[in-house]
């Protein structure tokens, strides 16, 4: 009788002797192991009385109304020691038996008490055939560490059975169903002489390991198999090989089949090998693999060769449906119907006899001789091959185009080195070579910095001619063949394009300029409309400007800007430079912010990006703070510094350069300047990330919208005409 039945006779009264089951709150039950119930609910409900004994078919069965488990005795039992009694077959077996003092002298070496067909008995004389040198009773290494959960160790268990192996192969002429003798020593395929279990006949049967804490028991008459032990997932007798970008591993039914591929195939050191134990275990496949391979950059390809029959084709078609899915490039392989037929066998006795094969297998082929099933083997690479490069391919271009639809969806841009400098570097070098000579027209700026694409901000103080000086500096980059647009919040582009005309003239006619005062308000009113080189100016812009356009904005918000844009500046040889007219001014609506520097952080991050994206080149406007009005420019100048320091690439500051005998910063001097027709203007650049910090120097002529350059002792000075 085995242990479970031995446990499952006995009487309630027994059971509860041995077991440590706490009484219910009710008096009258036990509390479940497994759920807790008996400790709490209310009892006149069904969900507080634990649970109690009851006589089924004349054994004893524990009936749990709370999480549903209907116990055996033995299965309780193993509940109590914490242990479950289906999953954890031997151990529980073991624990159990010491649990009820019941201790066996010739104990068989046995596992489940699954009930299945009965195994074919061999008789004494074949036993005696094989002459096995063996032991009835095979002790186990269960030693224990302090947990009770870690799994055996079956190393001495394998070892003692591997004595069986030289006379078991001897008796088959060298081999068993094609496998040799030094498969059985590379992949440790041992032979146990009578190995079965509980309820069942013992049999001789291949123990074929996975590792040490688990193995397959395969009869070696019929197909009957068992696992035992730990289950460490796959049967792997050649690594999967992920090493190649055309390594391919083969994906079998049985551990026989895979060790027949590994026997004639384990040279080829690009090709691996697993088993699933079964054609219905497919489904563990991929989450085992994903344990290992999931985050790998390039996961494994895989021919699923699964039995030719119909289970083997419906479920080999199935995981290679989920292997695909998941990111392996994975092709199914079948062997040849006509590779079935009939296999001739030398039974122990000396005798053929002859079997018909439904199904054909890698072992069946094996048997066939090595040469076929390399044949097949190499036959089955060669028409998958391109197909998995082909998988791996578009898998990889895939997966790249999803994670960059997932960073532009997340704002984020994300790269390896690799990835950077085989694809972008030199691209990237190429694209910013092209602004390498690009020049703002204001010379003794173009002689400190580079005019590279970034974000740039501008920031002066009232009538110091901060929309002046950048709309002066896009029509000079526009002259030098730059695309221009300028957003104005608050100038209207008759404003703008009357301080180009009347910059011009000054430029050209300074004198004349000066005598009929050809200031940007009398043009605009119409004093000089008749004017012939106002005429001749205007004739000139309408003909050569064709660079830069002025956007009008009044309630545009910063996202319908940025949208706005930027079909402005997609697909072009070289991207526009931009100049926003003036940060505080820009509306809020799209903002959703508590304070104006909130809602200054928000606007210029969401430039910056722009920017980014674009490859622009963006200017803005800003005003300065009050308190700084008679101060130096610094940083701390700009109104809701904190984004503009951080973000912006570049930051320029003008200040009227209102300096004592000492070359300190007056006040005076700087009110008296602002009033002047010829300012004198420093220009300083406080951040810079493509180059250094400086300074340099601007005659303001304000009633001509014009800056001209100079050296610092030069700005105290004046041209002919500025009276």
């Amino acid at each position: 009788m085995s242990v479970f039945d031995e446990i499952n006779a006995l009487s309630a009264e027994t059971v509860l002797s041995r077991i440590n089951l706490p009484p219910a709150r009710d008096g009258k039950s036990y509390v479940c192991p497994l759920c807790d119930n008996g400790t709490t609910g209310d009892p006149q409900h069904g969900h507080g009385d634990g649970i109690k004994p009851r006589i089924s078919k004349g054994r004893v069965r524990w009936k749990c109304h709370k999480c549903g488990v209907d116990f055996s005795n033995f299965d309780l039992a193993a509940a109590t020691l914490g242990l479950d009694a289906e999953r954890d077959k031997a151990e529980s077996a073991r624990r159990v038996k010491e649990l009820f003092g019941i201790y066996e002298s010739e104990e068989t070496f046995s596992f489940s008490r699954d009930k299945k067909s009965a195994r074919t008995a061999w008789t004494a004389e074949q036993k005696a055939a094989l002459s096995f040198d063996t032991k009835d009773e095979v002790e186990m290494d269960e030693k224990k560490s302090a947990s009770d959960k870690e799994p055996k160790n079956y190393a001495k268990f394998y070892e003692v059975n591997r004595a069986n192996v030289d006379k078991f192969l001897a008796e088959r002429g060298g081999n068993f169903r094609g496998l040799t003798a030094a498969t059985f020593e590379k992949y440790g395929v041992v032979v146990h002489p009578d190995f079965g279990v509980e309820g069942h006949e013992k049999s001789p049967h291949l123990i074929i390991p996975y590792d040490d804490t688990h193995f397959t028991a395969r009869a070696i008459v019929g197909h009957d198999r068992s696992q035992h032990g730990a289950n460490s997932g796959l049967y792997e007798p050649l690594p999967i090989n992920t090493d190649k970008p055309y390594s391919v591993n083969f994906i079998v039914e049985g551990e026989i089949d895979a060790l027949s591929i590994a026997q004639v195939i384990s040279g080829f050191e690009i090709v691996g090998c697993v088993a699933t134990g079964g054609a219905s275990k497919y489904r563990k496949v991929v989450p085992l693999l994903e344990k290992r391979f999931g985050n790998a950059e390039r996961k494994p390809s895989f021919i699923v060769m699964f039995d030719n029959d119909a289970a083997g084709k419906t479920n080999g078609l199935k995981l290679a449906n989920e292997l695909k899915a998941t990111g392996y490039p994975t092709e199914l392989f079948f062997l040849e119907e006509n590779m079935a037929g009939e296999h001739k066998y030398q039974k122990s006795d000396g005798t053929i006899e002859t079997v018909i094969v439904k199904k054909v297998d890698a072992n069946d082929l094996l048997q066939r001789g090595e040469d076929k099933l390399i044949e097949r083997l190499i036959n089955g690479i060669e028409q998958t091959e391109g197909k998995l490069k082909a998988q791996a391919e578009a898998m990889k271009k895939s997966a790249e185009q999803a994670r960059q639809a997932a960073m532009d969806k997340s704002g984020m841009k994300i790269s390896s080195f690799a990835d950077y400098f085989a694809a972008d570097f030199f691209s990237d070098i190429a694209l910013t070579a092209k602004y390498s000579e690009r020049k703002t027209g204001f010379e003794n700026i173009d002689a400190a910095q580079v005019f590279m694409p970034g974000l740039y901000v501008l920031g002066a103080l009232p009538a110091t001619g901060k929309t002046t000086f950048a709309w002066q500096l896009l029509n000079q980059l526009a002259d030098n063949g730059e695309p221009c647009i300028y957003c104005s919040y608050e100038m209207s582009r008759a404003e703008l394009y009357t301080k180009s005309i009347t910059r011009e003239l000054y430029k050209r006619y300074p004198e004349m300029s000066s005598r009929l005062n050809l200031s940007s308000v009398n043009i605009r009113r119409g004093a000089c409309r008749d004017c012939e080189e106002i005429l001749e100016q205007a004739a000139r812009f309408a003909k050569s400007a064709t660079n830069l356009r002025v956007a009008e904005l009044s309630n545009t918000g910063i996202a319908e800007l940025i949208e706005k844009l930027k079909p402005l500046v997609a697909d072009v040889d070289k991207s526009a430079v931009i100049c926003l007219d003036y940060l505080q001014i820009v509306p809020s609506k799209d903002v959703k912010t508590s304070s104006a520097k909130e809602k200054v952080d928000d606007i210029m991050l969401r430039l910056k990006d722009f920017q980014r994206e674009t490859n622009s080149t963006l200017i803005v406007i800003s005003s300065f703070n009050r308190e700084n009005y008679f101060q130096t420019v610094s940083f701390s100048s700009f109104k809701e510094s904190g984004a503009i320091e951080y973000s912006a690439d570049c930051i320029w500051g003008l200040e009227n350069h209102g300096v004592d005998a000492q070359g300190k910063l007056d006040k005076e001097e700087v009110i008296k300047m602002s009033k002047e027709k010829v300012r004198r203007i420093k220009f300083s650049c406080l951040k810079n990330r493509n180059g250094g910090q400086y300074d340099c120097f601007f005659r303001y002529y304000a009633a001509y919208d014009y800056f001209e350059a100079c050296e610092e002792s030069e700005s105290r000075g004046s041209r002919r005409y500025e009276h």
